[in-house]
Formats: structure tokens, C-alpha cells, sequence
């Protein structure tokens, strides 16, 4: 292992369980190796049998709720980690990335209560944390709620990472919700010079171009979105009625 020769280790490791399977060490080591090699079949078929030999350690619960996150079976992922939280007292990097996999878990199942209850504990332990404070600006912003603070964290996140155009898209899409449409067409400009063949950009630029009475320009912004699939349901309605629904 040592060697990083990690195929030689996990077939010594096995002889190792075929010896003496009740001794927890050498299952230890051999999940590790296969989430190394990324073998997820194996991985998920050792767990399970971790679990019964051994169903108060946390590792199997881990690796099997890391299988399923990245399976996107995010309520069965949930219940992993959830187990290997309550078993870990030891590994505080195990720890951290299991509050990160069930923040996403949680947003994914439509839980933002929870998943904004985590990230506002997650942030008071890593401040500068990027993903967690989009997601949580994202958060207030599909909620309708504290504006002004999610576009301060996205004012934060956007100065590390300017050509994001997620996150410019976020931030022009609360400019937009706060009434500062000139704002928002710059912060939106700029996310669709990174990614111009975006639908969900384009439908919004035009909702921009609308509120600056530039209908001709949203149109424009709202055919493209069309063209390109992945609109809003209201989309064809913008296009029919040239305007937006409280317009019409």
C-alpha cells in the first residue's frame, strides 16, 4: 500500500480476511483501496458485508453513502452518512465530507430547510467556503427571502471566481429580483460571454430586457432560449405575449 501498488495490496488484504475475518483493521484498509481504484461494485458488495460483521464503525456506511450520492439515490445516501456521522469520532476529514454530500443530498430531495440549517453551520466553521455560500444564496434567492445578504455572499464568491457564469447568472438573477435591472444585465452580460448557448441565461436576459423596456432585445434573448430546449414552462407564453406574465 505503501508502494502505491494498490492491486497487489487489496489481493494481500483479502488473505488477510480470509484468515480472520473479525479483525476490523484489514477492512479498513481495504475499503480505502477500493474507493482509491474506484471500485464501485466491489466497494458497495465489501460494505454490505462490513455492516454485518462490523455495524458500529463508520467507514462502510461512508463509502456506501459516497456510492450512492454519486449515484444520485440521494435518500438512500442520506441515511449513510447520517450513520457514519454517528459513528465518527475520530476523523474529522470524513466528517466534513459528509456535511458537504449531505447538503447536496438534501437541496436534490427539496429539503432546503435542512440543507440551509447545515451550510449555516458549515460556513461558521469554513467562511470562505465558495460552493457552500452559492448554494445558500441560491437558497434565499428561490425562497424569495434576505436578498441583500445572498447578494453579498455572491458579491464574495464572484470576486475568487469571476468566470463562473452559474454564479454570475445567480447574482444578475437577485440584482434582477431586487429591481436593479441595470444590474442585472451587466452581472447577466457578463455570465453569457462564458456560456452564450445557456437557456436558462438566455430566458433571463430577456426577462432582464424586458424590465429595461427593451422588448424587441427580449424577444431576441427568449427565441434563443427556446431554440436551445430548457426554458421555463412560462417561455412560450413571454413569446407569445411578448411580455411577461404580470405584463399580460
Amino acid at each position: 500500500m505503501k508502494a502505491n501498488r494498490s492491486k497487489d495490496a487489496r489481493v494481500q488484504y483479502r488473505k488477510a480476511i480470509t484468515l480472520s475475518a473479525e479483525y476490523y483493521a484489514p477492512w479498513k484498509q481495504l475499503l480505502e483501496l477500493n474507493a482509491e481504484t474506484k471500485d464501485d461494485a466491489q466497494q458497495e458488495k465489501d460494505c454490505k458485508e462490513v455492516l454485518e460483521l462490523f455495524p458500529s464503525q463508520p467507514h462502510a456506511y461512508f463509502y456506501l453513502g459516497s456510492i450512492q450520492y454519486r449515484k444520485k439515490k440521494y435518500a438512500e445516501a442520506l441515511v449513510n452518512l447520517q450513520t457514519a456521522s454517528d459513528y465518527n469520532f475520530d476523523d474529522p476529514a470524513m466528517d466534513h465530507e459528509i456535511r458537504l454530500m449531505q447538503i447536496e443530498c438534501y437541496r436534490a430531495t427539496g429539503d432546503n430547510k435542512e440543507a440551509d440549517a447545515l451550510s449555516e453551520r458549515m460556513l461558521k466553521i469554513e467562511p470562505d467556503n465558495l460552493s457552500i455560500q452559492a448554494g445558500l444564496a441560491t437558497s434565499l434567492l428561490n425562497q424569495g427571502k434576505e436578498y441583500y445578504r445572498a447578494e453579498q455572499m455572491m458579491l464574495k464568491v464572484i470576486e475568487k471566481e469571476p468566470n463562473n457564469a452559474e454564479y454570475l447568472g445567480t447574482l444578475a438573477w437577485i440584482e434582477f429580483n431586487m429591481s436593479d435591472y441595470k444590474l442585472a444585465d451587466e452581472y447577466m452580460r457578463k455570465a453569457l460571454t462564458i456560456s452564450p448557448n445557456n437557456a436558462k441565461l438566455n430566458e433571463r436576459m430577456g426577462d432582464i430586457q424586458f424590465r429595461l423596456k427593451n422588448t424587441d432585445e427580449a424577444m431576441k434573448y427568449w427565441n434563443k432560449a427556446k431554440s436551445l430546449g430548457g426554458g421555463s414552462p412560462e417561455l412560450d407564453e413571454k413569446i407569445k405575449n411578448r411580455a411577461l406574465k404580470d405584463e399580460y
